[in-house]
C-alpha cells in the first residue's frame, strides 16, 4: 500500500480492508498496472465473498485469469468506480452500491463501516475529506482509457496500443509525428 499513499503509515478510516484494496486496485489500474490491478481486485472479491458468505460468488470468479469475460467484468467495475474527488462518505456509499449492482448482491448487503474513532482524527472531518486528499493520491484522478478508435477520434494521448485481427482486410497507415 506504500505506492498508494506515498508513505508507510497507512491510516484506514474503515473497519474493513476492502475499501483500501479497491483504492489500491484503482490506483494500479490508473497507472497502467493492469495485471496487478486485477490480482488486487480478485483479492477484494475473496474478502467480499468471505464477509457475505456467498458461495456462488466465489465459484463464479475462480478461473478469472483464464476467462477474458470475467476480466472484462472486473475492468468494467474499475471504470465505473466513483471518482476519488468525492468525500470518503460519498465514495463509500457509491462504491457499496456499485458492488451490489455490478456483482448482483441484494441492496444493503455491502457495508464497509467507517470507524467510530481514530487516534488523532475527528471522524466528522474525516468523513467529509476527499478520498484523493486523505490518501494522498499522486497519480491521475481518472482511469486509463480503454476505448474504440471511434470514441478517441480527435483526442490526444502519450501512447496508444492497437489490436488488429490476423486477417485485417483494410490497410493501416501509421504516421509518426515528432514534437518540435
Amino acid at each position: 500500500m506504500k505506492e498508494l499513499t506515498g508513505n508507510s503509515n497507512i491510516v484506514s478510516c474503515w473497519k474493513s480492508e476492502i475499501p483500501l484494496l479497491i483504492l489500491k486496485s484503482f490506483n494500479e489500474f490508473s497507472n497502467g498496472e493492469f495485471s496487478d490491478s486485477i490480482k488486487t481486485l480478485k483479492h477484494v472479491l475473496s474478502f467480499i465473498n468471505e464477509e457475505s458468505k456467498r458461495k456462488d460468488f466465489a465459484s463464479s470468479f475462480s478461473y478469472i485469469d483464464q476467462n477474458p469475460l470475467d476480466v472484462s467484468c472486473l475492468i468494467q467495475f474499475l471504470r465505473n468506480l466513483p471518482t476519488i474527488s468525492l468525500t470518503i462518505e460519498e465514495w463509500q456509499n457509491k462504491t457499496e452500491r456499485l458492488i451490489e449492482q455490478h456483482f448482483n448482491f441484494e441492496n444493503g448487503a455491502i457495508d464497509f463501516q467507517i470507524r467510530k474513532k481514530m487516534d488523532g482524527y475527528v471522524m466528522k472531518a474525516v468523513k467529509l475529506t476527499r478520498v484523493c486528499d486523505f490518501f494522498n493520491f499522486r497519480g491521475s484522478n481518472s482511469l486509463s482509457l480503454i476505448s474504440t478508435v471511434h470514441k478517441v477520434k480527435g483526442l490526444t494521448y502519450d501512447a496508444c496500443l492497437v489490436f488488429l485481427k490476423k486477417k485485417q482486410s483494410t490497410n493501416l497507415f501509421v504516421r509518426i509525428v515528432f514534437p518540435m
